[in-house]
């Protein structure tokens, strides 16, 4: 992906400003069979995953929530 379609474009991965964010603030909890990453912060507040190909909600699994 190019640095302007990551820069901007969400639908097409992470974005440089959500990659950041996880590496400063996020705590791996989980992988999926799908190859979804599962993220956390230190405290428990905030949960998010990074989806592995197409960014479609349905493709997280009941466990994660």
């Amino acid at each position: 992906m190019g640095l302007l379609a990551e820069m901007f474009t969400w639908w097409n991965g992470q974005t440089i400003a959500t990659r950041l964010f996880t590496s400063r603030n996020g705590k791996r909890v989980g992988e999926d069979a799908q190859g979804n990453v599962y993220y956390q912060t230190a405290d428990g507040a905030r949960r998010w995953v990074i989806y592995n190909g197409d960014i479609e909600a349905s493709r997280v699994g009941p466990e994660w929530h």
